[in-house]
């Protein structure tokens, strides 16, 4: 296997692409051209070859996912992307990703529990919108609907509370005009209108029982 040539990659100039027998092989840092003393018309053995790509490649993509989670959780998909943009070749980030499946650091399944907790928690909203935000991370809808299914999800609940949080009190907002507005809210929130009329009559109908 004899290196033909060594570009400086455009989209990350840490990184340069090494071409071996005329086609694309392989991505090192600088630091990894100098140690293995990478040139062209250099031939490279199999042992050296899946030592390079074990050693540098495989690893240091490994390390990079590491720091990554240490920031926060993430999908698959959004590891794929940032390991991608970092510079590292597909085969190896798909290498590292199973690794870390295997060691149970990345998990989409339980990312979506720990997603539909912390929305709930912190900032209440409806299972489309839900859906709709974890679509985005790159999670299978399939992933999302069986988790959203079997979680204990009081939207009708929910939705009621946004609405005395809205109205703070004042019930008389509940009139047609302000009526919409809340709805129109609850809609962006990602509550389907079945559970957006049966909140606002809950609440309208607690207004009546106090008059």
């Amino acid at each position: 296997m004899r290196i033909t040539d060594i570009k400086q990659q455009k989209r990350n100039n840490n990184f340069y692409s090494v071409y071996i027998d005329g086609e694309y092989s392989f991505s090192v840092e600088k630091i990894d051209i100098i140690n293995y003393n990478l040139h062209v018309g250099k031939v490279l053995d199999v042992e050296k070859y899946h030592e390079i790509i074990h050693n540098v490649c495989f690893k240091k993509c490994l390390n990079k996912a590491y720091r990554l989670l240490t920031y926060k959780a993430r999908t698959k998909d959004q590891m794929f992307k940032k390991l991608s943009k970092a510079g590292y070749d597909d085969h190896v980030i798909k290498k590292v990703i199973n690794k870390l499946e295997d060691l149970g650091y990345i998990d989409d399944k339980e990312f979506v529990k720990s997603y539909i907790d912390s929305r709930l928690n912190n900032k209440p909203m409806g299972k489309i919108r839900i859906k709709y935000e974890l679509l985005s991370k790159g999670i299978k809808e399939e992933t999302i609907d069986s988790i959203l299914n079997s979680h204990n999800l009081s939207e009708y609940e929910n939705a009621i509370k946004l609405i005395k949080k809205k109205i703070k009190g004042n019930y008389d907002i509940m009139e047609k005009k302000d009526e919409l507005k809340i709805k129109r809210f609850l809609q962006r929130r990602g509550f389907n209108y079945e559970v957006i009329n049966k909140a606002v009559k809950r609440v309208k109908d607690e207004e009546r029982c106090k008059n």
